[in-house]
């Protein structure tokens, strides 16, 4: 019987207090907004915020290994964008809102899907929740969310909150 045909009697309690939340980032506004809402959540519980890109890699090296590293560089560059501004907003409100927020940034490179790789990621560091906002990037540029979040929330085994 999986958890979600249980009766909730047997299912076990959620957390008192979070001490782990996964935030998927790729850049998008939607996905620095989540990150806010991951750190307001961390904030009150004295959590630790992972902030999670992935940078999805060919299965199969039949492009040229400029191409692929070049996208690899970009990736790499437009998390670390993202990651500052993330840091930058941790930052400014860190003496504002009561305890300061532990952040640690993880670029996930792997050949499998971006949800597959959030989702197996969570498992895997035992976090308590994953937040995920509604729309990433369109065109090459898209990483995450939209289709992703749902099958994020389809596949986690751990309870997700999606950002509008």
């Amino acid at each position: 019987m999986s958890t979600e045909q249980m009766p909730l009697s047997q299912k076990s309690l959620p957390p008192d207090k979070f001490s782990e939340i996964l935030v998927a980032i790729d850049g998008s506004e939607k996905s620095l907004y989540a990150a806010k809402y991951a750190i307001v959540l961390a904030r009150k519980d004295d959590a630790e915020v992972i902030a999670l890109t992935v940078a999805p890699m060919p299965a199969v090296y039949d492009l040229s290994y400029t191409l692929v590293e070049r996208s690899r560089e970009h990736t790499l560059a437009e998390a670390e964008k993202a990651f500052d501004k993330i840091k930058t907003f941790i930052t400014e409100t860190n003496g504002k809102n009561g305890k300061p927020v532990k952040l640690r940034t993880e670029v996930a490179e792997s050949a499998v899907s971006v949800e597959a790789t959030i989702v197996n990621y969570a498992d895997e560091e035992n976090v308590d929740i994953i937040v995920i906002g509604t729309k990433g990037k369109s065109g090459l540029k898209r990483l995450l969310l939209g289709s992703v979040a749902s099958g994020v929330v389809t596949y986690a085994t751990k309870p997700v909150l999606v950002v509008k």
